[in-house]
């Protein structure tokens, strides 16, 4: 059954024919083009060199309307492009051009929209950019536009118009700069609704990686052996798999609630996104940190890939509003 909302009280969160056949072609394609160890190198596996294979695929205007450039498809559909490319720690810069594109274009900036849907421009995720436009910045390098969120709006900072000094990334695969902008060079689109898309595309990141760790530490306990059997037949092992395993299907069931909540426009949309974005953030965390416990040692080691999907959580965890706002905002659209 398609994921849309109904009359009664009763929600089908599972997806329909169409939305399973969108899921298995992006997740075929993230498994084809992006795996994981591409992430050892430097360069991330060369993941930007894969722009307009993304571009090619409509994923930047996956949830835009057809009439200005897009797929149009909605909030689920979008949540599920974030979810599957997560799995293979897709470059954020993915996530930034899609909120760039509904920034651009409720800003009314038509060249700069259909540049980035055309994929001749990119966007590069920012956090922790302040009212004068100073933050920080994951792959700068070649971007056009600085993409970032609070809790009051989205921002387009003029990549040409910065000045940039080079920070230390505790990800190999990303590049970190601190970044300071002129006040022309920032533009802030304060539409309340595309805060509550940023959030729930930042919580279904999230959740792709809440699944992807909790399947590959099931995976390892089920063929690791010791003492002469599978790790998994241990019951402390059996437990930890089975918390990251309800978590994720926890988290799942929160984010499609709140992306059928959104593209359907009721009133508790905002609190649903909210309280989505407020579970990612733990959940992604702890099966991040479950998945290196249950593959032991090597879990641990620079050599293995448990690592890359802990730090990428943490940096989904910087972005948008801290997590203390996040908190706020949930109890205030609760309440209200």
């Amino acid at each position: 059954m398609p994921l849309t909302t109904r009359d009664s009280l009763m929600i089908d969160l599972t997806y329909s024919d169409e939305q399973s056949q969108v899921a298995s072609s992006i997740q075929a394609l993230v498994t084809r083009e992006f795996p994981l160890r591409r992430l050892a190198t430097p360069s991330g596996g060369g993941d930007l060199n894969k722009w307009a294979l993304m571009a090619g695929q409509g994923w930047f205007g996956l949830g835009l309307p057809g009439d200005r450039g897009g797929i149009g498809y909605g909030p689920v559909e979008e949540t599920i492009l974030l979810q599957q490319a997560a799995r293979g720690l897709v470059t954020p810069s993915l996530l930034a051009t899609i909120l760039a594109v509904r920034a651009a274009d409720a800003l009314n900036d038509a060249p700069l929209r259909d540049a980035l849907l055309a994929g001749d421009s990119r966007a590069a995720l920012a956090f922790g950019a302040a009212g004068d436009g100073s933050g920080r910045v994951i792959q700068a390098e070649g971007a056009d536009v600085f993409l970032s969120w609070d809790a009051s709006g989205l921002q387009l900072i003029d990549a040409r118009a910065v000045s940039m000094e080079p920070r230390g990334s505790a990800d190999p695969s990303l590049t970190l700069h601190r970044f300071i902008a002129p006040g022309n060079g920032v533009r802030r689109c304060e539409d309340p609704a595309l805060v509550d898309l940023a959030e729930l595309c930042a919580a279904a990141v999230l959740l792709g990686i809440a699944e992807e760790t909790a399947a590959r530490a099931t995976d390892y306990a089920g063929t690791r052996e010791q003492f002469g059997q599978p790790i998994g037949r241990f019951q402390s092992i059996k437990h930890i798999c089975a918390e990251m395993a309800t978590r994720a299907e926890a988290l799942r069931a929160q984010v499609c609630y709140a992306a059928i909540m959104l593209d359907a426009g009721t009133p508790m949309a905002p609190a649903e996104v909210s309280a989505a974005r407020l579970v990612a953030r733990d959940y992604a965390w702890l099966n991040c940190e479950a998945n290196i416990q249950v593959h032991g040692a090597i879990g641990f080691t620079q050599e293995f890939d448990a690592h890359f999907f802990l730090k990428r959580a943490n940096l989904m965890n910087l972005a948008g509003p801290a997590r203390a706002e996040s908190g706020r905002m949930l109890l205030a659209r609760a309440a209200g």
